[in-house]
């Protein structure tokens, strides 16, 4: 059943000097019933009927829908977000579109901040937030800034729910906000030309809808009604900081003029700034993937690789996953890249080619960009004689030097996207000072060659008119660290940008990739860091750990020393959220060559806290320790021999796959007689990894309850158990 338009109807009739008896004809639809439409005394009409009338007046079904501007926008909606979006990431045969429906696997949200209950923000001493699914993360905050690292999966879960709540507010679907979807590097690219461009411009600019003037009047209606959800995607992707000062603006003026509207930003999270928008906004941490995720994501690639839905039933499938398994989950150097979605994608693809699987992001990266080119270059060839891209000289290699030329130049100038004119005069001089093309020729080979990479391989993508990026900021990094690389001095040419949070994933890929002996000259001079306020933050220290993590050849004795010595002083530092940050770095490395360094430098650091920090302090390391994947043969071998305390119903511990410990609590853990209970369980229990849970319990509510904290104090007495 569909909202009939009478009006419309009557218009149309009119418009084309038909009678009711010819309609009826026509339409095969009674002259009563028509007789009914025509004098408005029916308003829900089925959607054969409107079909018919529709057909028999030349007209779409829309025309007479009373909500056709709604119903328009959000099937366009609907439909511009209907599948997972694989290009650019090296799918030479993608198969079916995966439904995004069917194929998204959700993702779990740690609160980083919120304006309205400082209190529980943990990490402001170092502690790991609490993890929260979307549902819950929406129900506790009305405006929110999400952040996650390249590839984690927040543009997709941004998609995911503006489908959802498109699909929700169709007409007979039910109540549902109206979902308003806006990719911000978009958006600034249409404020340079236009500084008028508002949120509901922009919005339709980036959506086909039949009637944008009537569609725009309705979406400010909802939003007058509190009944909009603003989807802003990749904050951190503004052409350029002046374009970005003008896009905050804008945003403020929005969210401040309509403070009922939900509002959810994506950003990366290094270099975000957490902008004043003058409303209270939260921020919330993409969760990296547990071994939960990456196994029902892998169980929906099978089957969507297989033609089918999820199921249980397909040996074909039971058997590719159980492929997917052994190669990737069971493989702890390549688990880590698998908790990343992107990189799970990648690597399930390059599975299915029957490639073997890289252990380094870098060597990843480049196995994508072969498969890109291989892409290219069979469309390429496979194009029609006389075409200009069929006529282009230019080989794969050719093509790399060209896109980190683009690249390179790009991060330099802090841009992620770039005027179509600006992208040809790049690569016209390219090819003429660098491949030796006469001029009069460089011209039409870079027209062909950037339509060619737009059009086949997806390699860049149009952003906005004439407006090009690259499919993904990951490989705009990648090529630019390429072109890094082919210098005569990496080092001298980063020297610049090592501390730039956009020139971050650069330097690790640099680093990754440079020969064994300059890798350490490199590690030196980022430690080196010349600022006090660096110093202080140990960014230099981070950003070593994390190049190591990543596969930086360094096996200089006294350099490493150094390195671990300077990790180890981690563990006296009140700043938590600098050791948890070295833990992860340092959890990456267990499967590599550096796993006792690693093993030693953490296990020091432990010790070094216990020194110097309070016990719930050192508790929040040792537990991030564990979750990383340190300290595991000692917490099972503690599991086996207290067998018995573990069943205990007043606390249970166990000890998952992820190597993470989980306290199985009481359905009420606030109730003050069940954490008497957990008190008189650890005073008794002579299991220091049961002592060590039940104080964890403990600690969180002595924060508020100044006599469990007295009495948790007095049972730490013991040497022992601290």
């Amino acid at each position: 059943m569909a909202q009939f338009d009478a009006s419309k109807l009557r218009t149309l009739i009119e418009n084309r000097a038909m009678s009711q008896v010819e309609l009826a004809r026509d339409s095969g639809v009674s002259r009563a019933t028509i007789a009914k439409l025509m004098n408005g005394s029916a308003t829900r009409v089925h959607d054969g009927t409107i079909e018919r009338l529709s057909r028999a007046l030349g007209v779409s079904a829309e025309t007479l829908d009373a909500n056709n501007v709604q119903t328009s926008y959000l099937r366009a909606l609907a439909e511009q977000h209907k599948y997972v979006d694989l290009t650019g990431l090296g799918i030479i045969n993608p198969g079916d579109p995966v439904s995004l429906d069917d194929g998204f696997v959700s993702l779990n949200f740690q609160l980083l901040h919120d304006d309205k209950d400082v209190e529980h923000c943990e990490h402001l001493r170092g502690k790991k937030p609490e993890s929260y699914p979307i549902e819950d993360v929406m129900a506790r905050s009305t405006r929110m800034f999400i952040l996650g690292d390249p590839g984690s999966g927040k543009t997709t879960a941004l998609r995911h729910l503006a489908r959802h709540h498109a699909t929700r507010s169709l007409p007979n679907q039910g109540e549902n906000l109206v979902p308003i979807f806006v990719r911000l590097a978009e958006w600034a690219v249409q404020l340079a030309d236009d500084e008028g461009v508002d949120v509901l411009q922009a919005a339709l600019g980036q959506l086909c809808v039949p009637e944008p003037t009537a569609t725009r009047e309705w979406l400010e209606r909802e939003t007058r009604k509190g009944n909009v959800l603003l989807l802003l995607d990749g904050l951190d992707e503004a052409v350029d900081p002046d374009d970005s000062s003008l896009l905050i603006e804008k945003i403020r003026s929005f969210v401040g003029e309509n403070r009922q509207t939900r509002v959810i930003i994506t950003s990366r999270p290094i270099g975000f700034q957490n902008p004043e928008l003058g409303a209270g906004f939260s921020t919330y941490s993409v969760d990296r993937w547990t071994m939960d995720h990456i196994r029902r994501f892998a169980e929906k690639w099978c089957s969507f690789r297989h033609g089918h839905p999820p199921r249980g039933s397909c040996t074909r499938c039971a058997r590719k996953l159980e492929s997917i398994r052994v190669a990737i989950v069971d493989n702890e150097r390549i688990r880590s890249l698998a908790s990343n979605p992107m990189m799970l994608t990648i690597l399930c693809q390059l599975h299915d080619a029957g490639a073997s699987l890289p252990q380094r992001r870098i060597q990843l990266y480049e196995k994508i960009v072969e498969a890109l080119l291989f892409s290219w270059e069979e469309k390429k060839q496979g194009a029609l004689r006389g075409t200009p891209e069929r006529k282009l000289t230019l080989d794969d290699r050719d093509v790399r030097w060209v896109l980190q030329s683009i690249a390179l130049d790009m991060q330099r100038r802090n841009w992620t996207l770039v005027p179509r004119w600006w992208a040809l005069d790049r690569t016209a001089a390219f090819l003429r000072e660098e491949l030796g093309y006469e001029s009069d020729k460089a011209r039409g080979h870079a027209e062909a060659l950037l339509r060619s990479l737009h059009e086949r391989s997806a390699m860049l993508v149009e952003r906005g008119p004439e407006t090009y990026g690259f499919q993904h900021l990951a490989f705009q990094e990648y090529f630019a660290a390429r072109a890094i690389l082919e210098e005569e001095d990496p080092i001298k040419s980063l020297r610049d940008y090592f501390y730039h949070p956009r020139w971050r994933e650069v330097v690790r890929l640099v680093a990754a990739d440079l020969d064994r002996r300059r890798a350490p000259q490199l590690i030196r001079t980022i430690l080196d860091d010349p600022d006090p306020t660096g110093q202080f933050l140990q960014r230099g220290l981070l950003l070593t750990l994390g190049c190591l993590a990543d596969g930086a050849p360094c096996h200089h004795g006294e350099l490493l020393k150094e390195i671990k010595e300077s990790t180890i002083e981690l563990g006296s530092s009140r700043r938590l959220g600098i050791a948890m940050a070295a833990l992860e770095s340092l959890g990456q490395m267990k499967s590599s060559r550096l796993n006792e360094f690693a093993e030693h430098a953490v296990k020091d650091m432990l010790a070094r806290s216990g020194d110097h920090l309070e016990f719930l302090e050192c508790l929040d390391l040792r537990l991030a320790s564990v979750q990383h994947g340190f300290g595991k043969e000692e917490s099972e071998s503690s599991q086996n021999a207290d067998d018995e305390a573990w069943k205990t119903p007043v606390v249970q511990v166990r000890l998952n796959e992820e190597h993470s410990i989980t306290l199985a609590q009481h359905p009420r853990p606030s109730d003050p007689a069940w954490r008497k209970k957990v008190l008189e369980q650890f005073q008794v229990d002579p299991s220091e990894h049961v002592r060590e849970m039940c104080a964890l319990h403990l600690g969180r509510a002595a924060q508020r309850d100044k006599v469990i904290r007295s009495a948790l104090i007095s049972a730490l007495v013991d040497e022992k158990s601290t």
